[in-house]
């Protein structure tokens, strides 16, 4: 608490409005209590042990609220419960080119289990739910790639993104909370859905807020005319 104090005073000193506190990350950690599957698997850490406490004194400071929860990118579910996990054609863990692994989008148990985490952030307090890696595995080989669903498409990979994110306005929204996601900035330009699933029209009627990743590292050599886009931000 006397650390989030400073932090406040730091973030209002410098015109800022809003926060965005991560819920869960890309290693499966998450740090909310009272959800069963985080304590079967041990992903939960008590990093925020006052979760309300600590979003009311954001707001009574007249900052905004964001919870953010990394979806399918969630190393440690995939490797403590691989049945959900997504796999090579020999039935291990497919890994991205940093070892990580990923959870199966299709799972209605993953989908379950992120609004479990996101409805337990709300209660306590959160303005908004921001949704990150709301996609499908990249950065690796994901030829070798199986999922649950033997017809996995692009497009099947598409409309089970749409679907997710219907659900958890069904289940959100009455709750009075914002909804937002977190894309690849290519989506604003590029409609192929990009072999991850991104439709950016069709998945932002879903929610209340869009955040294109717009970073530089991102776009290939020639794209726009640049011969380094990274170079050139």
């Amino acid at each position: 608490p006397r650390q989030r104090k400073d932090f406040i005073q730091n973030l209002k000193a410098a015109g800022m409005n809003t926060v965005v506190i991560a819920l869960k990350e890309i290693d499966g950690r998450m740090f909310v209590k009272d959800v069963k599957l985080a304590r079967e698997i041990g992903a939960y850490v008590n990093a925020i042990p006052d979760l309300p406490g600590c979003a009311l004194a954001f707001k009574d400071a007249g900052i905004y609220t964001v919870a953010r929860i990394a979806l399918f990118k969630d190393d440690q579910l995939a490797r403590r419960r691989p049945e959900l996990a997504v796999h090579r054609p020999d039935g291990s863990l497919w890994t991205n080119v940093k070892g990580v692994a990923w959870v199966d989008p299709y799972r209605r148990e993953v989908w379950e289990y992120n609004l479990a985490i996101a409805s337990r952030a709300v209660a306590a307090g959160f303005d908004e739910i921001q949704f990150d890696y709301v996609r499908f595995p990249s950065d690796g080989d994901t030829r070798l790639c199986r999922y649950s669903r033997a017809d996995h498409s692009e497009k099947n990979a598409a409309q089970n993104l749409i679907s997710f994110l219907a659900l958890a306005r069904q289940r959100l929204k009455p709750m009075g909370v914002k909804l937002s996601i977190c894309v690849f900035g290519m989506t604003t330009s590029d409609y192929t859905g990009m072999g991850i699933g991104q439709h950016i029209l069709a998945m932002a009627r879903e929610v209340d807020y869009v955040s294109p990743m717009m970073y530089p590292s991102h776009y290939s050599r020639g794209q726009y005319g640049l011969k380094n886009p990274n170079r050139e931000p």
